[in-house]
């Protein structure tokens, strides 16, 4: 694993996931190829330790610059309209699909895969030539080692 994490180094690795775990069909939320330019946005800010609230109004800001859509399910049909940065049901729908995406897509699903690719590296090479794991940086949301007891 790359030691500096940028937007460039985490589309790098999980296209190279895409490929070599085969995401396109085994994970129904990494399908597409496209999809991981939005995760690997999320997952460098994630790591890089922006505050949530930081996350949630750059969200809130390209979704309202690039006209996205929003799904909504109003008696078990699915309905697409613009969204609308106005419009608290629109914006609360947006948050909780970003929360979904950092808990059960980075937390989750990327940790699984990164322990995984981790453990193959140190067995391979030795854990002190298998790099860092980025596992742990995905489960907290930063690459700062030292936790303060408040």
């Amino acid at each position: 694993m790359p030691k500096d994490i940028n937007f460039d180094n985490c589309l790098e690795i999980l296209e190279n996931f895409h490929s070599l775990y085969n995401w396109e069909n085994s994970e129904k939320s990494l399908k597409r190829k496209e999809s991981l330019k939005y995760f690997a946005f999320l997952m460098n800010i994630w790591i890089n330790g922006y505050s949530l609230s930081y996350i949630i109004q750059r969200t809130l800001k390209y979704n309202h610059d690039n006209q996205r859509m929003v799904v909504f399910y109003i008696e078990g049909k699915r309905t697409q309209v613009q969204f609308d940065i106005n419009n608290i049901i629109h914006v609360n729908s947006k948050i909780n699909e970003l929360i979904n995406n950092i808990e059960g897509v980075l937390r989750f699903t990327f940790e699984k895969y990164f322990n995984n690719y981790f453990s193959l590296l140190s067995n391979i090479l030795g854990e002190e030539n298998a790099g860092v794991n980025w596992a742990n940086y995905l489960e907290y949301g930063t690459r700062n080692s030292i936790i303060e007891a408040g």
